[in-house]
């Protein structure tokens, strides 16, 4: 009995870092894909403050 617990909290222990693991990589994805719209924002409206510098 021990045994089989020991076993499910280490399993538990290795589901917790995975998920943690996906929760940074979605949270890096998130700031690129924030970082790319804020990029193409400020290209759409270069060429208008340009024109009038």
């Amino acid at each position: 009995m021990l045994n089989e617990l020991q076993a499910a909290v280490l399993l538990l222990a290795q589901l917790q870092l995975k998920i943690s693991k996906i929760g940074n990589y979605v949270e890096n994805m998130s700031e690129t894909a924030e970082e790319l719209i804020a990029e193409k924002k400020l290209n759409k409206y270069m060429p208008v403050i340009q024109t009038y510098t």
